[in-house]
C-alpha cells in the first residue's frame, strides 16, 4: 500500500474516532496545546521519504496522520471551547461571557477647571466596557484583567483637554485566564466628543450624565446598548459593528434622526417615523431644541431603537 494512502487512510479514520468519542462524552480534559504538534507532520513525512523501507516507511506515515489528525482535533475543541465559554447566539444577537479573572488596575486623569471640551479615544480588544458613573476627576477607569494593560496618555490647554486609553496586548489569547473589563467614568461639566474602538465585547454605555457632542463606537461580533442623553444642543452618533446586538435609547425630549446602512439585519424601530427603509426621524426633529442624529453602518445585526422618557422606555 502506498504511503499516502495509509497518511489518509489513517488521518480520516483517526480524526472520526477522536469527533465520535468526543460526541458521546469521553473527551473531557483540555486540549490546550497539542494542537501546536502538527509540525511534526512534516518531520515524520519527510523522514518517510528518506526511509526506503517499506514498513517504516508506512509506519512513519500513519503516525504522521494520527498526530495530524489529534492536532486538528485538538485545534476545534479548544477554539468551540472557547466559543462555547465566551460567547452564545440568540434571537436577541450576540453576547460575549466576560466573568474571568483578573487583577485591578486604576487609570485617572485630573481635571483642570475651566476645561470646556474634551476629546476621549478608546482602544482595546475583547471585553466588557461600561460607562455610566461621573467623577470629580476629568477620566478615570478601573480595569479587571491582565495588570496594567492599557496606557494612557492625555493633552491639555486652556479650554480642552484629550485623554487616549489604548489596550497593550489586543491579541486574542484563546487560553488567558485574564478578562477585561472596563468602568469608565467621566467629568459632567466639559462637552464630550467620545470614540470608542474595540472588537467582540459586551458594552453598556449610558452616556445620560455627560454632556456629549459626538460619540464614534466601532466594533466587531458586540452586544452594545447604548443609552444617550439630552444635556447637549446636539449630538451626533455613528455606529460601525459587524454582527452585533445593537440596542439604543433615545431620550422623548430630543429630536432624532437615524440614517442605517445595513445588511441581513432586522430592525426593531419605535417612536420614530419611518421616511424609507434607511431614514427615521421623530415628529419634534425640526422643533426639538436637542437633537440627535445617529448613522448605523452594520452587517448582519439586530437593531433596537427605543424612545425613552423619564427614564423608563416608551
Amino acid at each position: 500500500m502506498k504511503s499516502k494512502h495509509i497518511f489518509w487512510g489513517t488521518l480520516f479514520i483517526s480524526l472520526g474516532i477522536l469527533i465520535l468519542v468526543n460526541n458521546l462524552g469521553f473527551i473531557s480534559y483540555d486540549l490546550y496545546n497539542i494542537w501546536k504538534l502538527w509540525p511534526l507532520v512534516f518531520i515524520l513525512w519527510g523522514i518517510s521519504f528518506l526511509v526506503s523501507h517499506t514498513i517504516i516507511k508506512g509506519f512513519l506515515s500513519a503516525l504522521a496522520g494520527i498526530l495530524l489528525a489529534v492536532a486538528i482535533f485538538a485545534f476545534f475543541h479548544a477554539g468551540f471551547r472557547f466559543i462555547g465559554h465566551r460567547f452564545s447566539i440568540d434571537d436577541n444577537g450576540v453576547h460575549v461571557q466576560t466573568n474571568r479573572s483578573g487583577v485591578t488596575s486604576n487609570y485617572t486623569e485630573n481635571f483642570t477647571p475651566g476645561t470646556k471640551t474634551a476629546r476621549f479615544e478608546f482602544v482595546a480588544g475583547a471585553g466588557d466596557f461600561k460607562t455610566g458613573e461621573t467623577t470629580d476627576d476629568l477620566f478615570s477607569a478601573s480595569v479587571i484583567g491582565e495588570k496594567n494593560n492599557y496606557y494612557m496618555d492625555s493633552f491639555s490647554n486652556k479650554d480642552n483637554a484629550t485623554v487616549t486609553m489604548k489596550m497593550k496586548n489586543r491579541h486574542f489569547t484563546i487560553f488567558s485566564d485574564y478578562g477585561n473589563t472596563v468602568n469608565m467614568k467621566f467629568n459632567p461639566e466639559p462637552v464630550w466628543d467620545m470614540n470608542f474602538d474595540f472588537g467582540a465585547a459586551s458594552a453598556d454605555f449610558d452616556l445620560t450624565k455627560y454632556k456629549t457632542e459626538s460619540v464614534t463606537i466601532k466594533t466587531g461580533a458586540a452586544s452594545l446598548k447604548l443609552k444617550l442623553g439630552d444635556l447637549n444642543a446636539n449630538c451626533d452618533v455613528t455606529i460601525k459593528a459587524g454582527a452585533s446586538s445593537l440596542e439604543i435609547y433615545v431620550p422623548d425630549s430630543a429630536g432624532c434622526t437615524i440614517r442605517t446602512e445595513v445588511s441581513l439585519s432586522s430592525k426593531d424601530i419605535r417612536g420614530f417615523n419611518k421616511v424609507s427603509d434607511n431614514f427615521y426621524t421623530t415628529g419634534n426633529a425640526g422643533s426639538a431644541k436637542k437633537k440627535i442624529h445617529i448613522m448605523i453602518n452594520s452587517g448582519i445585526s439586530n437593531i433596537k431603537i427605543h424612545r425613552y422618557s423619564g427614564g423608563w422606555e416608551i
